[in-house]
């Protein structure tokens, strides 16, 4: 092959790799995703919310409700439990709201920096003037 040959071919695969190596724009909204999982996660909401105890409640009302249904009698009622999901409703609800505000001002300065870094706006003028179709 010749030296002009070889040339050619390391100028086309130079060419082509340019494209490869040329650096993207940083998106704006890149680790978004992250801080969501992060405040919407199940582990970040049940946290300090639910307890081994109101587990151990759960499961003994089950089984009582299951040993009375065995039995042909009503279930049995339990306050106990009624008092304390209502707490875990209303701990849920203030963290989900939190969870919301959080979630709102990252988006807004999200897209406050967006757009501060985009280009101004303007729109180049048209190449070529309207012309109406009748003319």
């Amino acid at each position: 092959m010749r030296a002009g040959s070889w040339m050619a071919a390391i100028a086309m695969v130079a060419a082509c790799s340019f494209p490869a190596r040329a650096e993207t724009p940083p998106d704006p909204f890149a680790g978004l995703d992250a801080q969501i999982e992060a405040l919407l996660g199940p582990r970040a909401l049940m946290d300090g919310v639910v307890t081994e105890q109101d587990v151990d409640l759960v499961l003994n009302y089950l089984k009582a409700a299951l040993l009375a249904a065995a039995s042909g009698r009503e279930p049995p009622s339990d306050e106990e439990l009624a008092r304390r999901a209502e707490a875990i409703r209303n701990a849920l609800a203030a963290r989900g709201t939190l969870a919301g505000f959080l979630l709102l001002d990252a988006l807004d300065a999200r897209a406050r920096q967006w757009l501060r870094d985009a280009p101004s706006g303007r729109l180049p003028p048209p190449s070529r003037p309207y012309l109406p179709a009748g003319d």
